[in-house]
């Protein structure tokens, strides 16, 4: 939100350069690729033959052992250069009419915390401590000007039993209460005019989120429904991909956090068809979720520079942002006994802010990806405004689910996508996965978390290309649950593992397929069944990713003869809750 409030106003003025800056870390790239409009970049750009001398030191330094004695001689060089950039950023920040920083930048650098200012602005209030927003407006001399919304998200607060640090600055001076009561307060000011959104998400969280009192401008519709009209989901400003009665599998990391592969790559699917019209963000609630679909655009950032307007984030770290276009990927589905706090917790009213923060970063199109059935028979509470979503878009038939999935996001045949979606008993789809086995020039890893599919043609295809990998010299590995039986010519190359989760294969530690080979998996909750009804299959090329998914699912390192099959991994139980 700094970043974005900075952008604005300098775009709006005709202040010469220096006169707009912003002191710290920004995190968006058109601050970080500026050369004026933060306050470090704004000193190397004026301070040019120190800077070049600066760099030099550097890769001078690089070049040298550690154990060298002239890098102590470097060493010293660069901590005064250091140190008079530092004292030139400290005087060009003294000498702006204004600054945008942080408040964990304010309170501890003297920079900030030494000077007054005519007037200081605090975005996100309730996102702060009380104890920041009376510092920050100590540095005040005139003016002191609070802005926020009660109805996003709170401050974190990791001591369960510290009721003061959750209070925010509205509940705290009594404003929250008094909107509550329909009743005006003397430090209000309503805008209750919106100008972000389509006016049809601001219509729905208006009337669930805010008494019915927002209302959204007559100039923005058109625009909005531009972004609107895009597919998939044509002209649907709000629409959700349903995986209901799939093998969508959700798992804990050793975090603690949630993970769901399918549903990360459901999500860059979708992303991948709107990215030439449209900057996308992807929000979830889980930052095991969010570095998975990290590394995914990661990878894809690498081949293509479109994917520049591809970010991803949890929904704390989305508060301040917005995009044409949000992605919500919900990820808890079966293998997890319940859905997760973060989406289902009453306490400070916490899961309906966090979803009211997600759904309010959309301009035009927000498109929510879960598991209704899921969701629905674990007992989502109906005050929940996540489950008013749901109903909601089922009631506006805006819910795609089942085989209409294909029909509106899955793969051209013999297309070239970047992250193909086919269903297992296509043609395509099967063909492209034998072709990756053709091509496997190193490694190939397999889970099967469930019984094979009993497609004889299909399985004999597949053991003849497994047969010639092994000649090429290709490393087979194939993990199985405990009570999976598999075709015989499979056998030599498994092995047995308490936990086995997700049916994924993994070709020369870059290509990832979700649901081959052939996966027929079940479910099993409170002891009843929960049969997959359709196959999704996803393909995705990518190192980083590749990467990340070896450390989820303990994969060996199978570029470095580590075969170590029967024995891999930790039998660390990755369901969480007790689903199988």
């Amino acid at each position: 939100s700094v970043d974005g409030a900075l952008l604005r106003v300098a775009s709006m003025s005709d202040d010469p350069e220096g006169r707009i800056v912003r002191y710290g870390y920004p995190r968006l790239p058109e601050l970080v690729d500026s050369r004026t409009l933060t306050s470090y970049a704004y000193v190397i750009q004026k301070n040019e033959e120190i800077a070049e001398k600066y760099y030099d030191l550097i890769d001078q330094r690089k070049k040298l052992r550690r154990n060298d004695p002239r890098r102590t001689e470097i060493n010293k060089a660069i901590d005064k250069i250091r140190a008079l950039f530092k004292e030139k950023e400290q005087e060009l920040i003294s000498a702006c009419p204004f600054v945008a920083t942080t408040v964990s930048k304010a309170v501890v650098d003297k920079a900030i915390f030494s000077q007054k200012f005519d007037l200081v602005i605090f975005d996100e209030a309730s996102m702060a401590y009380v104890p920041q927003i009376i510092f920050s407006a100590g540095l005040a001399e005139k003016r002191f000007c609070c802005l926020g919304d009660f109805r996003q998200l709170p401050a974190i607060v990791q001591d369960e039993d510290n009721t003061v640090l959750k209070r925010d600055i509205f509940d705290y001076v009594d404003i929250t209460s008094a909107v509550e009561n329909g009743n005006s307060h003397n430090w209000l000011v309503m805008l209750d005019t919106q100008y972000r959104m389509h006016p049809s998400i601001a219509e729905f969280v208006s009337a669930y989120m805010y008494e019915g009192i927002l209302k959204s401008s007559d100039l923005i519709f058109e625009a909005k429904q531009t972004v609107a009209d895009s597919a998939p989901n044509e002209k649907l400003p709000m629409s959700m991909i349903d995986l209901s009665g799939s093998y969508s599998v959700c798992i804990k990391t050793n975090d603690g956090s949630h993970i769901n592969l399918m549903s990360a790559m459901i999500c860059m699917r979708l992303a991948e068809m709107l990215i030439d019209q449209h900057e996308i963000g992807i929000i979830t609630p889980y930052s095991a979720q969010s570095r998975l679909i990290l590394a995914m655009i990661r990878d894809l950032q690498e081949r293509e520079d479109k994917y520049r307007g591809l970010t991803t984030a949890t929904v704390h770290q989305f508060q301040g942002s917005e995009k044409p276009v949000i992605i919500y990927d919900a990820v808890d589905c079966y293998r997890m006994l319940y859905p997760g706090m973060l989406l289902t917790s009453k306490e400070n009213d916490t899961a309906n802010r966090l979803f009211n923060v997600a759904l309010t970063r959309t301009q035009g199109k927000f498109i929510l990806v879960a598991n209704m059935d899921f969701m629905m028979n674990k007992g989502l509470s109906q005050k929940l405004l996540f489950y008013k979503m749901m109903e909601h878009l089922k009631a506006g038939k805006a819910v795609v689910r089942g085989m209409d999935i294909y029909d509106e996001i899955a793969s051209e045949e013999n297309s070239i996508d970047e992250m193909f979606l086919g269903e297992r008993d296509e043609e395509d789809s099967w063909y492209r996965y034998l072709c990756d086995i053709a091509n496997a020039e190193h490694s190939i890893y397999i889970e099967i978390p469930g019984v094979l599919d009993e497609d004889e043609d299909a399985l004999e295809q597949m053991a003849d290309e497994i047969e010639k990998a092994v000649e090429r010299g290709v490393r087979i590995s194939v993990k199985l649950a405990d009570n999976i039986t598999i075709p015989e010519w499979l056998e030599p190359y498994s092995y047995k593992h308490k936990y086995v989760t997700t049916p994924i294969t993994v070709i020369d530690e870059q290509v990832i397929w979700f649901g081959e080979p052939l996966s027929s998996a079940d479910f099993l909750s409170g002891g009843n069944p929960i049969l997959t009804e359709h196959f999704p299959c996803l393909r995705f090329v990518g190192n980083h990713t590749a990467r990340l998914l070896r450390a989820v699912f303990e994969i060996p390192n199978m570029n470095r003869g580590d075969d170590r099959r029967g024995k891999v991994g930790r039998e660390t139980d990755p369901r969480g809750a007790g689903d199988t």
